[in-house]
C-alpha cells in the first residue's frame, strides 16, 4: 500500500506533466506504458483523470477499438504551461 505521504504528493498536475513528456517522447502511447510494473490503482486512477483533463483542453486523442481493449493515446495538441489552469483535485 502506499504511504500516507505519496498518496497526498499524486495529483493530477504531476501526472499531466508526466504524460506530455511521455508523449513528446513519441507521438502515441497505449494507457499501459503509463505506468511501472510498481504502479498501484491510485495511480491508474488520478491518470485517468489527468486523460480526461486533456481531453477536455483538446491535447490528446484516445482510440480503443474493442471494448477493455487496449486504449491508446495520441498528441493533438499538448500545451506547454499550464500554470493558471486549475484542476479538480487542487
Amino acid at each position: 500500500h502506499l504511504s500516507l505521504r505519496r498518496q497526498r504528493q499524486m495529483c493530477i498536475r504531476d501526472r499531466l506533466v508526466k504524460i506530455r513528456a511521455k508523449l513528446k517522447e513519441g507521438a502515441s502511447v497505449t494507457f499501459e506504458e503509463l505506468f511501472e510494473a510498481t504502479s498501484v490503482k491510485l495511480e491508474k486512477i488520478v491518470t485517468f483523470m489527468a486523460l480526461l483533463e486533456m481531453i477536455a483542453r483538446q491535447e490528446i486523442l484516445l482510440k480503443q477499438s474493442t471494448p477493455y481493449g487496449r486504449i491508446t493515446i495520441t498528441a493533438y495538441n499538448l500545451k506547454e504551461d499550464d500554470a493558471d489552469a486549475e484542476y479538480m483535485d487542487e
